[in-house]
């Protein structure tokens, strides 16, 4: 039950870290843009 559990978690991690990644590049030009205006 625990060891399920846990790999459910790290399923979920890995979503929420690929989805971060995806933004990331999608809105890094964006990002940089701010970086120079700021």
């Amino acid at each position: 039950m625990e060891r399920f559990e846990a790999s459910g978690v790290i399923r979920v991690i890995r979503t929420e870290t690929q989805k971060i990644v995806t933004q990331m590049r999608l809105s890094g030009w964006s990002e940089a843009v701010k970086e120079r205006l700021a």
